[in-house]
């Protein structure tokens, strides 16, 4: 009777003992980072009355143990570590870790562990705890900006006054596209056609008409004759290849027409036009035509009838494209005309404004030629690298000397003593392309100096006419002096890409003195890979090159932060630039059930919570930095009041045990009545 007594008192202390932790929970519900417990029970030792026995062979079986429980005792209060809530505050410091793992805080001896990101910077830049003033732990970035793992842990301390010094720059990158149509160029301007009668041993592929039009005669065209003579019909064919001449077809013509006359022959004149001799008989209707072709047709077309022993003519006359071997006194304009040249050749003009002097060819009919004319037009423009020459329509097409000063603009070719003839017409020039000077591209970039002074570095570059290659040249419009490796080549292969990138001499970086009292500037110039297209290239589009200082600043002084999710503090600086300035750390635990509360909202190691493991957001850790919000209490409210209750009808119940074993004791007092 009296261990029931002490059993139920047992009950009431435990059942106190979980509506304790139960009350702490609910508490706790909106504290930042609180992670709520649990409470377990388990039975306390019990007396044995009788033990077991084994059962025997032949005899009697066994039998249990009795034994009588003398109450129950705390099991455990486990805390609940599941992720909770988070809530967005929008304050840079508020920090809340989703996943595993703890903020690591020190009060300058002891390291504290705990959920609760709520953050703040004090008077000396330190982040710290706002409710005790401990300092957060983790890694400060070195001077230039780089963040070292593997180190000891220490206070995060931003002081507001920070300041990144000036930096002279170093390295510039050039990237972009050179325009490869850029060369310079020279003058190019053309004349009317002048046309020439034909030999016997021209093509039929290069005749024209009177008029200077393409007769239109392709390989493999049929060329039919036909004629009467005699009253007996003439009908043959030619299949013109591609080296059939004029003698050729005159020839065809001839066997043709004798197969009824011996007596035809046939002779070419001077004018271009086919002349038969008839023989004993006769010519009517003789007809010279290949199928759909209008203009050699009209010019073939003869129904004249050729007595005998007298001559006629087949065609109209025909023209070639003149050589260079004609003569002068023999040329025809695109109208059929002569050009009844007969006085000497005056030849003059512009280049590059200025009017050149005037230069004369002597003309005699017997002898010059339009070689002669091209000669004279090459020594009166002063042509050296250019070009005069007839094209394969019969024009004079002059190509000038490139670059600006040697454009011509005006070319005047004409008899002296005024004479008037169609070569007036023929001679007027039409400008094909005008002269440039190779294009020159500049782009600039903003330099520091060791003192943080800028500086405009200006690179221009220029393309090296008939080349995969540019000349560059770097300057400055201030005080400055460029020392050294001002100046060099850029090399492109066939693909476009870059294939070199050189200076000048044995230079190999740009040296600037600023001329300020700064250090001296070596600038190394980074054109990109070779072979690679994301640096300098060279293709035929628009010029869109960029030149960035690569490391260079000017003094710069801390204006805001921000925190990225792998708790790196970032810095923003006046003069642009941004610097990683440290890495809030995190700690680990095999067994973070383990730690010991210490109250605030903060843990520290016990033995079984095994040793803390400094570890990183994004590297090394299972849980990320989540910055502006804070994970709130993980309390369930519905499981708490539910345990509640439990623990509520558990301690009535033990309660009653009491009372009931205190009714037993009485009656039993009472019995001595």
């Amino acid at each position: 009777m009296l261990r029931s007594l002490f059993s139920g008192v047992t009950g009431l202390a435990n059942h106190q003992m979980k509506l304790d932790v139960i009350g702490n929970n609910i508490a706790n519900v909106n504290t930042v980072g609180f992670k709520s417990s649990d409470l377990t029970f388990r039975e306390m030792l019990t007396q044995t009355i009788k033990g077991a026995s084994r059962p025997s062979g032949g005899g009697p079986g066994g039998t249990n143990p009795q034994q009588i429980g003398l109450g129950s005792s705390v099991g455990s209060i486990k805390s609940d570590f599941s992720q909770g809530n988070m809530q967005i505050t929008g304050i840079m410091t508020d920090m809340a870790i989703e996943g595993e793992g703890f903020f690591t805080l020190s009060d300058g001896e002891t390291q504290y562990y705990t959920r609760d990101g709520s953050f703040s910077i004090d008077g000396a830049g330190n982040l710290v705890n706002p409710s005790n003033g401990f300092k957060v732990q983790g890694v400060l970035a070195n001077d230039q900006g780089e963040i070292q793992h593997g180190r000891r842990l220490e206070d995060i301390v931003i002081p507001t006054s920070l300041v990144l010094p000036a930096r002279a720059t170093s390295e510039v990158q050039i990237t972009g596209n050179l325009d490869a149509s850029s060369d310079a160029r020279g003058t190019i301007t053309r004349s009317n056609s002048f046309y020439a009668a034909p030999d016997s041993t021209d093509t039929l592929l290069s005749l024209r008409s009177q008029s200077g039009i393409d007769a239109g005669i392709r390989e493999g065209d049929v060329i039919s004759i036909s004629a009467t003579i005699d009253g007996n019909d003439i009908e043959s064919e030619f299949t013109v290849s591609a080296g059939s001449t004029l003698q050729d077809l005159m020839s065809s013509i001839q066997t043709s027409l004798r197969s009824e006359d011996p007596g035809v022959t046939l002779s070419l004149l001077s004018t271009g036009e086919i002349q038969v001799q008839a023989g004993a008989s006769d010519i009517n209707e003789l007809s010279v035509q290949i199928s759909g072709n209008t203009v050699f047709n009209s010019a073939f077309s003869n129904d004249v009838v050729i007595e005998a022993g007298s001559t006629g003519l087949t065609n109209d006359q025909l023209r070639i494209p003149a050589g260079s071997d004609a003569l002068l006194s023999e040329m025809y304009d695109s109208s059929g005309s002569p050009l009844n040249i007969t006085d000497d050749i005056v030849i003059s003009g512009d280049v590059g404004g200025s009017a050149i002097d005037s230069s004369t060819v002597t003309f005699d009919p017997a002898t010059t030629t339009m070689g002669d004319l091209l000669d004279g037009i090459r020594e009166a423009f002063n042509i050296t690298f250019g070009s005069v020459e007839l094209d394969s329509s019969g024009r004079v097409v002059i190509n000038g000397d490139v670059g600006g000063n040697f454009s011509i603009t005006s070319v005047d070719i004409a008899q002296t003593g005024g004479s008037t003839t169609s070569m007036n017409s023929v001679f007027q020039f039409t400008d094909i392309q005008e002269a440039r000077n190779a294009e020159s591209y500049t782009v600039s970039s903003m330099v520091y100096d060791s003192l943080g002074n800028t500086h405009d570095l200006v690179f221009s570059f220029e393309k090296l006419y008939g080349q995969n290659a540019w000349t560059w040249e770097a300057s400055m419009d201030g005080v400055e002096t460029i020392v050294s490796g001002g100046s060099g080549t850029v090399q492109f292969g066939d693909d476009g890409l870059l294939s070199s990138f050189s200076f000048d001499g044995s230079d190999n970086q740009l040296v600037i003195d600023p001329g300020n009292g700064a250090q001296a500037m070596n600038i190394e110039i980074d054109p990109g890979e070779i072979g690679s297209p994301e640096g300098l290239i060279q293709f035929n589009r628009a010029f869109s090159i960029n030149s960035e200082d690569m490391d260079g600043q000017a003094l710069g002084t801390l204006e805001s932060m921000s925190i990225d999710r792998t708790g790196v503090i970032n810095g923003q600086f006046s003069n642009g630039s941004n610097r990683d300035l440290a890495q809030i750390a995190m700690s680990d635990f095999n067994n973070p059930g383990g730690l010991s509360r210490v109250g605030e909202n903060m843990y520290i190691e016990s033995p079984n919570s095994g040793q803390p493991r400094n570890v990183f957001a994004g590297a090394n850790a299972r849980g990320v930095i989540t910055p502006g919000e804070l994970e709130m209490s993980n309390v369930d409210l519905a499981g708490e009041f539910t345990e509640m209750i439990t623990a509520q009808r558990g301690f009535q119940a033990n309660a009653r045990i009491i009372s009931v074993g205190d009714q037993m004791l009485n009656e039993l007092v009472n019995l001595k009545k």
